[in-house]
């Protein structure tokens, strides 16, 4: 009978606690869909605690990239391509899977080519603590682009505003991380509410 990954982690953390796995170990293997997914690989026929030891003994061998966040820290004075970022955008608030605020339209911005003048334009940051940024091979991108490590700042020019953001970090020899920010709940400003905050 198929079981879900919540249910196989509280199978897990409940064996755990019966095996003598501390706390602080356990606490390293927040991330339910890699315990499922070493569950799976080993199609049930190790102890539930020998699956929650291999997610552990991942998390101990540094297999994964931790310490980085998207951000709005950029100043909205800060200067992108001839816009200040107040230009683009206002009360930006990044959850974890969801990014709101207000975007202004922007009219005849010639930074990104003939074909995106006009429209919505969102800039985030992204911040990497140092032990990420010291990674040999690192790459940040955001829908695909990669991220000028100068300021790992995105600008991006919202076309669909159902739209999301992808955010994906990777180095060599790790495994790449992925989180995905829904654009959901962003306020977009007309170009008739432009104006009439002229």
């Amino acid at each position: 009978m198929h079981r879900s990954p919540k249910t196989i982690y509280q199978e897990l953390r409940k064996q755990a606690e019966q095996d003598g796995i501390t706390q602080e170990a356990l606490s390293k293997t927040h991330n339910i869909k890699d315990i499922y997914r070493a569950y799976n690989a080993a199609e049930g026929k190790t102890s539930n605690a020998g699956t929650i030891q291999d997610a552990i003994q991942k998390k101990d061998s540094d297999e994964y990239i931790t310490g980085f966040a998207l951000d709005t820290t950029i100043a909205p004075d800060y200067n992108l391509l001839g816009k200040v970022v107040s230009d683009l955008q206002k009360d930006i608030v990044i959850g974890d899977e969801f990014i709101k605020g207000t975007l202004h339209y922007i009219e005849n911005w010639e930074a990104f080519g003939d074909d995106t003048n006009d429209g919505w334009f969102l800039a985030v940051h992204v911040t990497l603590d140092e032990d990420t940024v010291a990674l040999p091979g690192l790459s940040v991108k955001i829908n695909g682009a990669e991220l000028d490590p100068s300021d790992y700042i995105f600008i991006g020019h919202v076309k669909n505003q159902e739209g999301h953001l992808t955010l994906t970090v990777s180095a060599t020899g790790k495994t790449p991380v992925t989180k995905t920010y829904t654009l959901k709940y962003l306020t977009y400003e007309s170009a008739e509410d432009e104006t009439d905050n002229t």
